[in-house]
């Protein structure tokens, strides 16, 4: 974490709300005026010296107060008074055209296991070269003769989502060595180099986009000769010694001769997905939106990680870094994504074929009885296996105390206890149109014994394959035992057994919703908020005081982009037009659920009282799946000494962010109890 984004996270301790952005940009500028000025006198003294001057003895921050401050009392220590107005306005300028540099908003965001993105680029930096225009990229990963191998032939891997790959081309390239800003530098370098890679290498050595199954493939060498990638669920190895840097690099911590790196997972504390989610889709283009071949390596002048690292601790971010070292790129622009609920969730994938191959592997026998989860007997079946993959996943709450037969997994409203979608399968129907990759197929007649289920591995052009423990022969084949699904398209296709598709959610990471979150995430419900006098009814009781629950409403319906029957939006104006509805009892509390589409006719409550039980990592799945649904909710933090309502806005590994009415804090079980956050109220568009 930079001085200034640890400055930020001080002052919001102790109430205040600073913008870090403020002293970034006035570092920037008065290095521009005076040359004597160096990052190193960016001491923490000086950060401390802006924040307080942008804040003028109030607790949160003002343009014009840090105007004049800038004006009155900082600049002129260091630029002569007849060029203070000047450096002053080129301040707030250089924020604006940071912003305009960065388009988080053409995106919606994707969550941490993947997500597909539209790659829409004007060709390539330097290149008389076609449009880009691919959605679902996927990346094959190649051999090479300049590591040992053979140029044009392909390892015997699994396609590779792209973005996946972008997160393990950062973790086999440079690990956990550095700082969340040069992790982000890295990621957008890698992803910008890799899609111009087969237009700068002329097509050549087997580098190019071809098309395979009705989607675009780009192949690129698992090596130095373009980039590493190392699978973050399994981890990566080598023929050569680990520290060679030109051996080709397979998946797998110990499927060939020497580890180069354990499974992410290993490190706990690690940044990367982080990182990963908030430059999701981001790639540098030059002044006529091509795509510029970003490339990187040690000792080479600025593109380099290390002197990346070097910069971001000294207070540069992640686009000024990028800016500097790379004087081609004008903008970072991010592509249009979507969430892993619609596209192959590979994480999820990654685990049934790893737990799959195990079961082959390990001599597994079939049995129809129940089976505890993690199975302690070698002992497996169908539902069983969904179980252990779920369990694997990070739902142990769920699934390790609890076990699922296919009448349980048919019977369960997976939405409302766990926000995953489900699809009614009706019996005997044809089901391969509807299948996604990393589906679950349940089908059973009622009677436990005659269902069956799996894990959808891949959809293609009608033939469907998945990961069945529905009988031994299922796993005792060399395919299996190398981690390969087997063709259920029968299954999919005709099955005379009614059920469902449970789409899962994924787990640990970030995620969050394309939206203009911008002053929303700011309101506050007590004074000086203009609304904070504002009654709730005839109850007596005010916005100020009791308006927590209503506020994150108003949040959530301006974070939602949905059109409102009133000229001005504010939990103000909406508070005064839900009174005209009689929506407040006697002591305040809303009971006017049904009135609010009369103001806001495509927004309204979907799931009521939701619960929130067990430990912070179950609650945030539970979260996380309403998340990727597209959903608003709101969760309840208090419920002693008062009830405390706010407004969900996204998740971590191990938090929920929020934007809370009544405070400036954004992280949730930091914040309040985890136990008292306890319930949601979920809301809707459409």
């Amino acid at each position: 974490m930079s001085k200034k984004e640890r400055t930020k996270d001080s002052y919001s301790e102790d109430g205040k709300s600073i913008n870090a952005m403020y002293i970034t940009a006035t570092f920037h500028i008065l290095r521009e005026y005076n040359t004597d000025v160096t990052l190193e006198d960016m001491t923490q003294s000086e950060i401390n010296k802006l924040a307080d001057g942008m804040l003028g003895g109030s607790t949160v921050y003002s343009e014009d107060t840090y105007r004049k401050f800038l004006t009155d009392e900082y600049f002129p220590q260091y630029i002569s008074d007849a060029r203070v107005d000047g450096a002053v306005d080129r301040v707030f300028e250089y924020i604006e055209q940071y912003m305009d540099r960065v388009h988080p908003k053409t995106s919606g965001c994707s969550t941490i296991s993947g997500g597909s993105c539209q790659y829409s680029i004007k060709g390539i930096h330097g290149y008389n070269s076609d449009p880009l225009n691919i959605s679902n990229l996927q990346v094959r990963l190649m051999s090479s003769s300049f590591c040992g191998g053979t140029d044009g032939r392909a390892l015997d891997e699994d396609l590779v989502p792209f973005e996946n790959y972008v997160l393990g081309v950062t973790y086999g390239e440079i690990g956990q060595a550095f700082n969340t800003e040069t992790e982000k530098v890295h990621m957008i370098a890698a992803r910008s180099f890799a899609l111009a890679r087969p237009t700068v290498m002329g097509n050549s050595s087997g580098v190019k986009y071809v098309t395979s199954g009705g989607q675009t493939v780009l192949q690129l060498r698992s090596c130095v000769a373009d980039q590493v990638y190392c699978n973050t669920e399994l981890g990566c190895s080598k023929d050569v010694a680990a520290g060679n840097q030109y051996g080709i690099v397979y998946s797998g911590a110990n499927t060939h001769a020497n580890t180069y790196k354990e499974p992410l997972s290993n490190y706990p504390n690690s940044t990367l997905k982080s990182s990963w989610q908030e430059t999701l889709g981001m790639v540098g283009l030059d002044k006529d939106g091509k795509v510029v071949e970003m490339g990187y390596a040690v000792g080479n002048g600025n593109k380099d990680d290390w002197v990346w690292k070097r910069w971001a601790e000294s207070g540069m971010d992640y686009v000024q870094i990028i800016l500097r070292a790379y004087p081609e790129v004008t903008e970072i622009k991010k592509m249009n994504c979507s969430s892993t609920s619609e596209v192959t969730d590979s994480a999820f994938l990654q685990v049934a074929a790893r737990i799959w191959k195990q079961i082959a592997n390990d001599g597994y026998q079939y049995t129809s009885g129940s089976v505890a989860i993690p199975p302690s007997d070698k002992k497996i079946n169908c539902s069983a296996f969904v179980n252990w993959v779920l369990y694997e996943y990070g739902f142990k709450d769920e699934f390790g105390s609890n076990t699922y037969d296919t009448v349980s997994f048919v019977s369960t409203d997976w939405t409302t206890k766990m926000g995953w979608q489900e699809v009614s399968v009706a019996a005997s129907e044809d089901v391969t149109s509807k299948l996604r990759a990393g589906d679950i197929l349940v089908r059973d007649a009622g009677g436990g014994a005659n269902g069956h289920m799996n894990i959808i591995a891949s959809v293609d052009d009608g033939k469907i394959l998945a990961y069945d423990a529905g009988s031994e022969s299922n796993w005792n084949t060399s395919n299996a035992k190398a981690g390969k699904p087997i063709d259920v398209t029968n299954f999919a296709k005709s099955d005379n057994r009614a059920g469902k598709i449970i789409r899962v959610s994924n787990v640990g990471g970030s995620s969050c919703q394309s939206a203009e979150s911008g002053e929303a995430l700011s309101w506050k419900q007590y004074c000086p908020a203009a609304w904070c006098n504002v009654p709730l009814g005839n109850s007596g009781a005010t916005i100020g005081g009791y308006g927590c629950f209503i506020t994150s409403i108003a949040i959530q319906i301006a974070r939602s982009g949905a059109t409102t029957t009133l000229s001005e939006f504010n939990p103000g104006t909406f508070v005064r037009k839900l009174n005209e509805y009689g929506s407040f009892d006697g002591s305040g509390s809303f009971i006017g659920a049904a009135n609010i589409s009369k103001i806001v006719p495509t927004f309204s409550e979907k799931y009521h009282g939701v619960s929130l039980t067990g430990s912070a990592q179950n609650k945030i799945n539970i979260i996380k799946g309403y998340l990727d649904q597209g959903l608003y909710p709101i969760m309840r933090v208090k419920t002693t000494n008062g009830q405390h309502w706010v407004a969900v806005v996204g998740v971590t590994n191990n938090d929920v962010i929020m934007a809370d009415p009544g405070s400036e804090k954004t992280n949730a079980f930091a914040t309040y109890s985890l136990g008292e956050c306890s319930t949601l109220n979920v809301y809707q568009i459409g």
